[in-house]
C-alpha cells in the first residue's frame, strides 16, 4: 500500500541526471501503461533536522532536470516490495520538475 509523504516543509535538490531503471542491467523497466521508470536521486532539505538523500523512481522521463538544480516533488509516496524472499522500500513520484519553471522551490 502506498503511503503518502507530506513535502510542505520540505525543499528538494537534484542529486544528480535522471537514470533509466535497468532490469538485469539491460533492458528499461517500465510500469504497465508501458512507460519507462526512472531514478532520480534527491537530496530533501527539511526546514529543522538533516539533509535526506533518496533515490525516487516515477513513470516517464523528467523534463529538463539537471544535477544540484531545486526541484519540486508532486505525489511523493513510499511503497513496499517483496521479491525473491526480499523486502524493501522505494520512493515514488508523480512528477519531478525544476522549481524554477514552476516558481516553486518546494
Amino acid at each position: 500500500m502506498p503511503l503518502p509523504i507530506d513535502t510542505s516543509k520540505v525543499s528538494f535538490l537534484a542529486g544528480n541526471d535522471p537514470n533509466p531503471v535497468k532490469v538485469h542491467n539491460s533492458e528499461e523497466q517500465r510500469v504497465r501503461d508501458g512507460k519507462p521508470i526512472f531514478d532520480t536521486q534527491i537530496v530533501a532539505l527539511p526546514d529543522e533536522g538533516e539533509a535526506e538523500i533518496m533515490k525516487v523512481r516515477m513513470a516517464g522521463a523528467p523534463v529538463g532536470l539537471k544535477r544540484h538544480q531545486p526541484v519540486k516533488v508532486t505525489g511523493l509516496e513510499v511503497r513496499t516490495w517483496e521479491m525473491e524472499g526480499k523486502k524493501g522500500l522505494t520512493y515514488w513520484a508523480t512528477a519531478i520538475e525544476s522549481a524554477h519553471s514552476t516558481g516553486r522551490q518546494s
